[in-house]
């Protein structure tokens, strides 16, 4: 499976590993000689598998407003807690970026302790820019090709919980497969389903999507046939 994500600036459909210096050329043109007070932002890549975000937030903007950024687009489902770790360290929500972030630098999130799912985030460069708002979204993986477990032809866009976690289980489907399987399991005929949405939170505890850029968050679509 591969993830491509277009960039923000000019359209440019590029794939995860490329993505990273086309988006740096970018913010270097951007970067202002005389920049207004304290005008200053990371470029940050947030990833999981396939997953990934690349995001410019300001230095002074804190912990906790990244994590409800983190929450509103990839992972809340129950306000569960979470926490980033640096080196091994949990790190208070209350700092702001620019007092605990360098370039290079590496860490971890981790949302909800029991089925945790965590994220790699990586510290690139800082740039002179001016912002008017705190995150901006520079790129996201467009919907991950995800296939129905059972047929293995169409894109899934449902989940029966029940299945899903079952190693080697079939818990994806798609929508003619899915009347099928509400013949043969209870609780998916009475609505315990999922939607397959783009976040590496899919499919565990009750999460069906975010509330931000939900374009990029419905299913896969086949477009092969389309001209």
């Amino acid at each position: 499976m591969s993830s491509r994500g277009k960039c923000v600036y000019c359209g440019e459909f590029l794939g995860k590993r490329d993505l990273t210096n086309h988006l740096s050329m970018h913010l270097d043109q951007m970067v202002e000689a005389k920049p207004a007070f304290r005008a200053s932002a990371f470029h940050l890549k947030i990833e999981s598998g396939d997953n990934f975000l690349h995001l410019l937030v300001k230095y002074n903007s804190t912990l906790r407003e990244l994590d409800h950024f983190l929450r509103d687009i990839w992972l809340d489902c129950c306000a569960h807690d979470s926490e980033f770790v640096n080196q091994g360290h949990q790190v208070a929500m209350k700092w702001e970026l620019g007092q605990c972030m360098i370039e290079g630098m590496r860490w971890l999130y981790h949302y909800d302790s029991v089925r945790t799912t965590t994220l790699k985030v990586t510290v690139f460069q800082r740039y002179c820019i001016t912002m008017k708002k705190n995150i901006t979204i520079l790129s996201r993986n467009e919907p991950l090709k995800i296939l129905c477990d059972k047929c293995q032809k169409r894109p899934a866009v449902n989940i029966c919980p029940i299945h899903f976690n079952e190693e080697g289980g079939v818990g994806k489907f798609c929508t003619l497969c899915s009347i099928e399987h509400k013949k043969e399991c209870l609780p998916f005929d009475q609505e315990f389903v999922l939607p397959v949405v783009n976040s590496p939170r899919m499919g565990i505890c009750l999460y069906e999507g975010g509330s931000i850029d939900k374009e990029r968050d419905k299913p896969y679509q086949d477009r092969s046939h389309i001209n």
